[in-house]
């Protein structure tokens, strides 16, 4: 189970969230994606509208199995369970947290026997959705924009990783770092990804994920890449990425 996250936002966390869940699904892996971000990005990308209610209030609310929230997204295999503007009210976040923690561990944890992968998209901060993502999650999976700054970043999702690592799952670590909006023809974008690889050599994906307009285009069509443009760059990154994953989880 992998949670895609970062504090920042337009790092291409949904982006990788909807289409390495699409490339696991093409590579014949039953699939999760579940969208933890209240914009409902991820829900939109593989067209599907976002739900009226959240998930989480239906199952730790009024008492429903999450299964009842699963929908099946446009892309043949994918499930997921959409976003909704209720995941932003701060009255279901101070009813959830800390008291309902454990129980949603145990709700999630049950529904993902179902599935081989389940992948989270959380939303661009280091709050409460964030964290009830690491607590069910084995891997995150942090993308790192290649423009200045890019290091920031990684300051203050790390330390939230290591925190609900000691208070609420040991089993939960950083899967890896991932490069996005790589430019090849950008002398910036060599110089941080050289930088991000020689503070953290042992985290950095060898796949980057490059600019490409396809991959803007094929969310604007509600589809992963795989589906909208097998045959670009963006696809291709993402399917070694997947590849990746895979092998680094069957080691």
């Amino acid at each position: 189970m992998f949670a895609i996250a970062s504090q920042k936002g337009g790092v291409g966390k949904t982006t990788t969230a909807v289409n390495l869940a699409a490339c696991f699904t093409f590579a014949g892996k039953r699939t999760l994606l579940v969208d933890l971000d209240p914009q409902g990005n991820a829900t939109s990308g593989v067209g599907i509208s976002r739900s009226e209610r959240s998930f989480l209030n239906a199952c730790l609310i009024e008492n429903l199995a999450i299964a009842t929230q699963v929908r099946e997204a446009s892309f043949s295999g994918l499930a997921i369970i959409p976003a909704s503007q209720e995941l932003s009210d701060l009255n279901l976040h101070n009813e959830i947290k800390p008291r309902r923690m454990k129980a949603f561990q145990r709700l999630f944890l049950r529904l993902c026997d179902d599935f081989e992968y389940v992948v989270i998209d959380c939303p661009p901060s280091t709050g409460l959705l964030p964290e009830l993502a690491f607590s069910v999650a084995q891997s995150v999976i942090v993308p790192v924009q290649c423009e200045y700054y890019a290091m920031e970043g990684l300051s203050q999702i790390l330390p939230q990783v290591e925190k609900v690592q000691r208070e609420l799952n040991e089993r939960l670590a950083v899967g890896g770092l991932l490069l996005t909006m790589f430019d090849y023809e950008l002398e910036l974008s060599h110089e941080v990804a050289d930088e991000v690889r020689s503070h953290f050599p042992k985290l950095v994906y060898r796949a980057t994920i490059p600019r490409d307009v396809a991959l803007a285009e094929a969310s604007s069509h509600g589809q992963p890449i795989v589906s909208y443009d097998i045959t670009s760059r963006g696809a291709w990154s993402y399917i070694c990425l997947s590849k990746e994953v895979l092998g680094n989880d069957n080691s």
